[in-house]
């Protein structure tokens, strides 16, 4: 969903956007990681109705008239019967769509993203270390030294 968003100012601009091939270094085996989903959905295990929670996600998610109204709006669905709505309603178009695209036709490239990346304390601290770097208070080095002590790297999962 963050396609549009940056393509949107540059195409008001004059630019012109285009998906291309995923930058990689030559001889990778991997492109990286993918993103988490904008937005998740679930039924509380404590929910006192929930045939009710789980007619909610279902119209939420699957349903034609739900879909057309959500749009892509975050994203590019993934249920099935959401995707063959948008795509009879020719809704299925853009930077968005192509990039989910070109990402599905790759799946197998991609890794998990790395639960790490989602530490709010591991940014934050990140972050400390990189504005003592910037403001010449601490070498690149020695912020980097600093941080990867306190925050150790662990190896990336596989998808």
């Amino acid at each position: 969903s963050d396609a549009e968003y940056y393509a949107t100012p540059l195409e008001k601009s004059g630019g012109v956007i285009s998906i291309g091939e995923y930058l990689t270094a030559p001889g990778a085996k991997r492109f990286g990681w993918y993103v988490k989903p904008t937005s998740l959905l679930a039924v509380s295990k404590n929910s006192e109705h929930p045939e009710d929670a789980v007619k909610l996600l279902d119209y939420l998610m699957n349903d034609s008239r739900m879909a057309e109204l959500q749009g892509t709006e975050k994203g590019i669905p993934l249920s099935r019967s959401a995707l063959e709505t948008l795509e009879s309603k020719g809704l299925l178009t853009g930077v968005t769509y192509e990039a989910v695209t070109a990402l599905n036709n790759n799946a197998e490239m991609f890794d998990l993203m790395p639960p790490l990346l989602e530490d709010n304390a591991r940014v934050n601290k990140f972050f400390e270390y990189y504005e003592l770097y910037y403001y010449d208070r601490m070498s690149a080095k020695d912020a980097a030294r600093a941080f990867v002590t306190q925050y150790p790297f662990s190896p990336p999962l596989r998808g």
